[in-house]
């Protein structure tokens, strides 16, 4: 395994501009696991994580590194290509400003809503609210090259809890850190506005008519951890390039009276799972 792969392509970076895909390449640094082992880890149902996998092999920031049969099913392995996936500078030079800007926000904006999640919860629980919870905004003023040398620092500090030591009451946090010149911020564009963040419930949807489901629609379902309950009277159409994993891990309910279109695995799995 290399120490550090510095990405190479667009598709690469949007593809770790995903805050779970981040988590299972962590999980994925020291050793090899399957889909089912890395799902127990992150405690996630397996169709979901089996969809993120296949993105990043896709890409080629995971790799296949074994297979073994266990009871008459092939169980595969899986490793990141690095202990370390870096982002080189002219990597942002050679995209469009545009899609630099949406890919570096959309994992801004996960990190965001996770935080205003759990401070939500914390509001809601018994315990002392925020007792898990850290947020620091600071003013410093330094060099670039000090600026570095506290990055190299915190960084050196992180790696003491990287890995899991199995002693009592150890759980996973999620950091954030990021840094940037105070007089820039005015520069480029406007601050977001911050959205309510609500557990997010099953999304329930009643279509008459002819349904045309797109593989971006689903996609964009699984980034908002959309749990989608269709019921569907007429012609439901999924369009041809969506994956069977894909629809595992957003199609939670699925209620037809009529005709379905759509590649063979994914009529069987929604025929399946079909209510009456």
């Amino acid at each position: 395994m290399l120490d550090i792969y510095e990405i190479t392509s667009l598709e690469q970076l949007r593809a770790i501009s995903d805050l779970l895909r981040v988590r299972i390449l962590d999980n994925l640094k020291e050793k090899p696991l399957t889909v089912t082992q890395l799902a127990e880890l992150l405690g996630m149902a397996p169709a979901k994580v089996h969809y993120h996998v296949r993105e990043l092999e896709k890409v080629q920031l995971l790799k296949l590194v074994e297979t073994r049969e266990k009871g008459g099913i092939l169980e595969k392995y899986y490793q990141a290509v690095a202990r370390n996936i870096s982002v080189p500078k002219g990597l942002f030079s050679s995209v469009q400003q545009d899609e630099a800007v949406e890919g570096l926000g959309q994992l801004l904006n996960q990190a965001r809503d996770g935080y205003l999640a759990a401070f939500q919860h914390s509001m809601q629980s018994a315990q002392e609210p925020g007792a898990e919870l850290a947020f620091v905004l600071a003013h410093l003023y330094m060099t670039t090259d000090e600026m570095r040398q506290l990055l190299k620092r915190i960084d050196e500090l992180y790696e003491t809890y990287e890995k899991p030591r199995g002693i009592e009451g150890e759980q996973e946090f999620m950091h954030v850190l990021f840094g940037y010149p105070e007089h820039q911020k005015e520069l480029a564009m406007p601050a977001a506005r911050i959205a309510d963040v609500q557990p997010q419930q099953p999304e329930q949807e009643v279509s008459v008519g002819v349904r045309h489901i797109s593989k971006r629609e689903l996609e964009q379902a699984l980034q908002q951890n959309k749990h989608l309950h269709l019921s569907i009277v007429g012609l439901c159409v999924i369009a041809s390039d969506v994956p069977l994993e894909l629809v595992q891990a957003t199609i939670e309910k699925f209620s037809l009276v009529g005709r379905l279109q759509a590649a063979p695995d994914v009529h069987t799995y929604l025929m399946n799972i079909r209510e009456s």
